[in-house]
């Protein structure tokens, strides 16, 4: 299960990364310019999900059940579910409705927080393994 603790610290750096530079036109930051790319979006949400239920129900020796790693786990769900709505918003061709609109002015406006959220969950999570929710 070490391995999984391992994605959990790494996909919370890529989606949180994703998060942060997905809508930047900064000449600096061209580096990040993959995280705008429709396959990453899918890839890095699925992956993100697929990895924090794991992580999320998943044991270590000398952890709790689900308190374990909840905070990465909770920060990589919804940074996954962020970045597969987005991919769902560029792909779209009718006009949103009133849930999507409500769901988009929370989550896409506010992603570089959430961004933000992840890569100190993921830091976190790395130089404190041991600690309960962490």
């Amino acid at each position: 299960m070490m391995q999984f603790y391992f994605l959990s610290v790494l996909i919370n750096c890529i989606a949180g990364i994703a998060l942060l530079f997905s809508d930047t036109t900064d000449e600096r930051y061209k580096f990040f310019e993959f995280v705008k790319n429709q396959k990453f979006k899918l890839i890095a949400g699925i992956a993100s999900i697929l990895i924090s239920l794991v992580t999320l129900f998943g044991t270590y020796e000398g952890s709790w059940i689900i308190l374990g790693d909840l905070i990465p786990s909770l920060t990589g769900l919804t940074a996954g579910f962020i970045l597969l709505f987005s991919f769902y918003l560029d792909r779209r061709t009718i006009a949103p409705t009133e849930k999507e609109s409500k769901i988009e002015k929370f989550f896409i406006l506010n992603r570089k927080y959430f961004g933000v959220t992840c890569l100190v969950a993921a830091l976190l999570h790395f130089f404190f393994p041991k600690v309960v929710i962490l």
